[in-house]
């Protein structure tokens, strides 16, 4: 709706009752989408609207953001998916924060001295800074201070600006070969700057990587590479990067989940249980948290603590899986096996196909002698994924039906796929 305000100047609509009347709609939009969008950073624990930084810096900082993104809309230099906030000296922020209002306050002279006289130039700059001022972390929307890749609609009034120009000087063949040339290669630079950024949000790998490289203490980087590179199955690299998070923030709580979810992968259970901690006593208190620290409690079984956790995790998120799939686990092993396959139903309406899942039903209906059912769930693991165990798990269950061949069938294929298969249970299948 502001936009619409600007163009409104730019085509000298008198103001009035009528043309606020009609933006009422549109400002009326605006408002809920405004409060939505706040309402999901607040629920995502991404609105920074109490920092270390006293107010009176946030507004350097949205001054020095607003003067960089004039810069970067002709040489887009040092672009990074993540700008993190300076570092303060002996309490002060960097000259240059404070220098950029000077450029600032030149450029609303202008805009006062030319608001009647050159409404191209009046409207461009409008409608870059109602666009732009969103962008410029007065109120913190998050851990960095620039986004210029969220910035493309507000250079549509910078661009504006620099196209009338050159038009308006564009008055013989030979002056506009003279701009032509020049224009046309900037914007071939431009694609080429383009294209190499596509090529850095590939993956978060890559991105991160280039973060690093420009801001080698942003401990964030650090940890969303880390978690990359476990996704990855590169476990070693991303406990590096983890200890290298933890390093330059050691009271950031998610690095000690992640890196408690490292140690959980090496079955390093003490370490991990003292990460989880670490990151709850940070403040880290989510589902994630709760159903992996249970996981490990029940591990260890300390069956009421695990039970505890997972149903913190369920209060948090009732539609958690893994915390059904653990507890249902944790159940089996203190034998409530009723208990238990009743979290593995909830977690099956949640995640229909897992092979595991229904390896863990038949076992529980195994403890039951509920052989039949067990057989059912059985086959249909073994049809999703034929691992070794599940193979000896029907084998069980033939066994307790009365099909010794069957079950001798089984506990061979289960052997050939690498299953410790003794050779007393096999002579006692026959």
């Amino acid at each position: 709706p502001l936009t619409m305000f600007a163009i409104d100047y730019l085509y000298q609509r008198k103001l009035n009752f009528k043309l606020i009347a009609e933006k009422i709609p549109f400002l009326m939009l605006s408002l809920a989408m405004g409060i939505t969008g706040v309402t999901l950073l607040s629920v995502g624990k991404t609105l920074n609207v109490s920092t270390s930084y006293p107010f009176i810096y946030r507004i350097f900082f949205g001054a020095y953001a607003y003067v960089v993104y004039i810069i970067k809309s002709i040489f887009p230099y040092e672009l990074s998916a993540f700008y993190p906030y300076p570092e303060l000296t002996n309490g002060t922020l960097p000259l240059k924060y404070y220098a950029s209002t000077v450029p600032i306050l030149a450029l609303l002279v202008l805009v006062i001295i030319k608001f009647r006289k050159s409404r191209e130039l009046v409207f461009g700059i409008i409608f870059f800074t109602v666009n732009i001022v969103f962008l410029l972390q007065i109120v913190g929307g998050g851990k960095a201070y620039i986004a210029d890749r969220f910035s493309f609609i507000s250079y549509l009034g910078l661009f504006f600006i620099y196209g009338h120009y050159l038009k308006r000087n564009a008055k013989t063949f030979f002056s506009k070969i003279m701009i032509a040339i020049p224009f046309l290669i900037l914007i071939f630079f431009l694609g080429r700057a383009s294209y190499a950024r596509c090529l850095v949000w590939k993956n978060d790998g890559v991105l991160w990587n280039d973060v690093i490289r420009k801001y080698p203490r942003v401990y964030e980087a650090y940890n969303n590479r880390g978690t990359y590179l476990r996704t990855k199955g590169q476990n070693d690299l991303a406990l590096e990067d983890f200890n290298r998070g933890i390093e330059l923030a050691p009271n950031y709580s998610k690095t000690y989940l992640n890196r408690g979810n490292i140690y959980f992968d090496y079955r390093n259970f003490d370490l991990a249980l003292a990460d989880y901690n670490k990151a709850e006593a940070y403040g880290y208190k989510t589902e994630h948290l709760y159903a992996n620290r249970g996981a490990v409690w029940s591990i260890r079984q300390d069956y009421d603590k695990a039970l505890a956790d997972f149903e913190q995790a369920i209060k948090i998120n009732p539609n958690h899986a893994n915390a059904y799939k653990n507890r249902g686990t944790c159940y089996y092993n203190m034998k409530e096996y009723n208990l238990a396959l009743k979290d593995f139903e909830t977690y099956r309406l949640l995640v229909p196909n897992d092979d595991d899942n229904f390896n863990s039903t038949a076992v529980c209906l195994q403890a039951l002698k509920r052989y039949k059912e067990s057989l059912t769930w059985l086959n249909r693991a073994i049809s999703m994924n034929p691992a070794g165990n599940y193979y000896f798990n029907r084998s069980i269950t033939y066994l307790n039906l009365g099909n010794r061949e069957l079950a001798m069938k089984d506990a061979l294929a289960a052997k050939r796929l690498g299953e410790n298969i003794t050779d007393q249970y096999l002579q006692g299948l026959k």
